[in-house]
């Protein structure tokens, strides 16, 4: 748990920075293309937030449809923790919130049991949100490999 502190504020750190860069970059000797960059950054950061938000959604329900003893709540409390950890703005917070409503709706849609197909498409959304994952993790790791031991 200590890890994931250590990484949260690492996250916050690192959005409060870019966020002051914007803001000071003609007293601190910033380039615009250095903001433009900190902030394309920043955009393809949210959008794979709500992104994998969207998975967490369709996640959740296909867990606790076809596993419900097991995982009926841990998508969700998985969001939560996210959203914790993240400590997005009230704007993104909204986006991340409404990605998991929406994939959870369309998801409890298209399998309203659990079926092969189902459990397939848990699968595919698996692979879908570790490359998220490390998407998200890259530009404050680098390229180092995410251990299944942290």
């Amino acid at each position: 748990m200590i890890l994931l502190s250590i990484k949260s504020r690492q996250r916050f750190i690192s959005l409060v920075l870019m966020g002051i860069s914007l803001f000071v970059s003609p007293l601190a000797g910033i380039t615009p293309a250095a903001n433009a960059l900190q902030y394309d950054e920043y955009l393809q950061r949210k959008s794979n937030l709500i992104a994998l938000s969207g998975v967490f959604g369709a996640l959740h329900h296909i867990r606790r449809t076809c596993n419900p003893r097991q995982e009926s709540t841990i998508w969700r409390e998985r969001m939560g923790t996210m959203i914790e950890l993240e400590e997005p703005d009230s704007d993104t917070h909204l986006e991340m919130v409404n990605a998991f409503n929406d994939r959870f709706r369309e998801t409890r849609t298209e399998f309203s049991t659990c079926t092969p197909q189902a459990q397939e498409r848990g699968k595919d959304l698996s692979f879908e949100g570790a490359a998220l994952v490390q998407a998200l993790e890259t530009p404050l790791l680098g390229d180092v490999p995410i251990s299944q031991d942290q």
